[in-house]
């Protein structure tokens, strides 16, 4: 007979009480109603904690914070002619407007993503936008996508309710932040194949009929890992929902399939961001950041590994400025295979900075304020 059990450890007493007969059904629906709950307040206080750290770095700011694109003083270990020529196809994910609209049905639950700034990624080439896979998971920590009889749509569905926001950054002339040129996700075409993080969509044409790439330009995939140990890392995102950011920091390690880089801030948004080589090839996507005592540091997938699990980047031919295509008649549906989880990370190196105290998967909700925290 299944049932749940976490390990081999004895369960405490207190839980060793079985309803009463003809109870165990609606008991257990209880139960699993209580841990939903309960993951969820966990979300919000981690978010909580991420909000109040990242606020107290942002008081005490350091020369070495993340950037606006077009402010950038180019002080971080990459010029701001490099940034300003591999900013462009760095976009940021976000969820539609209208899911209440989408999902207004007796069974059917728009969740509580609407219009929530998501994630990250980079244009590699004909309209095919590459990011982190679990920006398109079911269960985000502390968060609720879409649903129909109260189970959340699938990714290749949860990827259509998104769009993608390019050029949402300060302009460096005026001060004020420029609106953003959208793109809908149009497929989701493959998706944490062979358990790598990863993820590659195609975007739609904008309002005038034109393609991203078309506009933006796209990113160079690299061919192979980056392994030489303290080469210039930069990294364009969009952390906490911001604007266009700039970081940049050594590389400080790579193997089992992660690219590290521990003395470079990111935070909960930054999730599919490029990681680029000092030349501007894509040699990883970002997936997560240290988070306090509870381990970590920054981190992402590899491109040897997408590469590896990619059949799209596989069958892209080899170097060069060459954009990745494919045909646009009957998208495949990459389905994953193996294990969700990505792939081991490695041991965290010494270094003689500190390491950030981030953590990012998708974005965190937004926390409460702590007085009302405290309630």
């Amino acid at each position: 007979m299944f049932y749940l059990k976490s390990n081999a450890l004895p369960r405490p007493r207190t839980a060793e009480v079985l309803p009463e007969p003809g109870r165990y059904e609606p008991t257990v629906r209880a139960l699993l109603s209580q841990k939903k709950a309960l993951a969820r307040e966990l979300g919000h206080v981690n978010a909580q904690l991420e909000h109040i750290l990242f606020s107290a770095s942002l008081f005490s700011a350091s020369s070495d914070d993340p950037q606006d694109v077009e402010l950038y003083k180019g002080n971080l270990g990459v010029t701001r002619r490099f940034v300003n020529r591999h900013e462009r196809p760095v976009g940021q994910l976000q969820w539609l407007g209208d899911l209440p609209e989408r999902f207004n049905g007796p069974d059917e639950n728009p969740g509580d993503v609407n219009g929530e700034r998501w994630g990250t990624g980079a244009l590699i080439g004909d309209d095919l936008f590459l990011t982190a896979g679990h920006c398109f998971d079911q269960y985000p920590p502390g968060w609720q996508v879409p649903s129909r009889f109260d189970i959340p749509i699938p990714p290749y569905d949860l990827a259509k309710l998104m769009r993608v926001n390019f050029n949402y950054q300060v302009d460096g002339k005026t001060g004020k932040t420029r609106p953003g040129v959208p793109f809908p996700v149009v497929a989701l075409l493959e998706y944490r194949n062979a358990g790598v993080d990863y993820a590659i969509v195609r975007l739609g044409p904008d309002a005038k009929g034109r393609g991203p790439t078309e506009i933006f330009g796209h990113l160079t995939v690299a061919q192979a890992d980056l392994t030489t140990i303290g080469a210039m890392l930069c990294i364009i995102q969009h952390p906490t929902r911001q604007e266009k950011k700039i970081e940049a920091g050594p590389l400080t390690d790579i193997r089992a399939g992660r690219i590290a880089y521990d003395r470079i801030d990111t935070a909960g948004g930054s999730s599919g961001a490029p990681v680029l080589s000092p030349t501007g090839e894509i040699v990883g996507v970002h997936l997560k950041g240290g988070a306090h005592k509870e381990g970590g540091f920054n981190s992402g997938a590899a491109i040897g590994a997408i590469r590896e699990a990619s059949p799209l980047l596989r069958n892209a031919g080899a170097g060069g400025d060459a954009a990745v295509t494919v045909p646009r008649k009957s998208p495949s549906r990459s389905l994953p295979t193996g294990s969700p989880s990505a792939p081991d990370k490695p041991e965290s190196p010494a270094s003689g900075r500190p390491r950030r105290r981030n953590s990012d998967t998708t974005p965190r909700p937004r926390p409460r304020s702590t007085s009302a925290a405290a309630k």
